[in-house]
């Protein structure tokens, strides 16, 4: 994508590395005047770059890589205020809630999150707080703890969690038992076709097992 790109905008196929090396640097200030981000501009370089060192053309890109520009965010590196916070927890579910304030109170990156385990969990009663293991048996491996708010939400989790499972074992009772009547009724009404037909069943389920009476 960025060769072809690239390309379109600097056709050529000159071999002289001059040449070469001003058509990338007129084409990485181009991208810069286009208000593309440094991730992208840098990415084109990266697979430009590539393009040519597959094809033995040697560039001078220390020289190049100067024309990329300086890396540059637009949004401000910082951690979410308490208001903000406030408007995630607000239109969060149970289960998100939980998520939400145990990655803003325990200060862990979300990759760690989606790693941790129940055997990561230990609530400490009497200060009503969770201690939680990250990165297990790695050498980054840590502790770091939840706020007591966090840790209620944790625990309405694992309730809701609980309340779904005993209800989903409940259906599923009485769907047995819907199915088992159904099959207590079709068994009536087979042992009474039978019965008109003037046959009888050995009743141990098998079709063949019927014979003349």
């Amino acid at each position: 994508m960025h060769w072809d790109r690239y390309q379109k905008n600097a056709p050529t196929t000159c071999q002289d590395t001059k040449v070469i090396t001003n058509n990338m640097i007129l084409y990485l200030t181009q991208m810069k005047a286009e208000g593309l981000s440094y991730s992208y501009r840098n990415s084109a370089f990266s697979a430009i770059k590539h393009s040519y060192s597959m094809n033995d053309i040697i560039l001078n890109w220390p020289k190049i890589s100067k024309f990329l520009g300086k890396k540059t965010s637009d949004n401000d590196i910082r951690g979410y205020t308490r208001e903000e916070i406030k408007m995630m927890l607000d239109i969060a579910d149970v289960k998100y809630r939980a998520i939400i304030l145990t990655l803003a109170s325990s200060g862990m990156r979300r990759e760690a999150l989606t790693e941790i385990t129940k055997d990561d969990l230990k609530y400490i009663a009497d200060q009503k707080l969770y201690k939680i293991r990250i990165y297990r048996r790695t050498k980054f491996e840590q502790v770091c703890f939840t706020t007591p708010e966090a840790a209620e939400d944790r625990l309405k989790t694992e309730n809701t969690e609980l309340k779904k499972a005993k209800s989903e074992i409940e259906s599923l009772k009485d769907q047995m038992k819907v199915l088992t009547e159904r099959a207590e009724k079709n068994d009536m009404l087979f042992q009474k076709v039978l019965g008109i037909a003037g046959l009888k069943s050995y009743r141990d389920g098998s079709i063949e097992n019927i014979a003349i009476k």
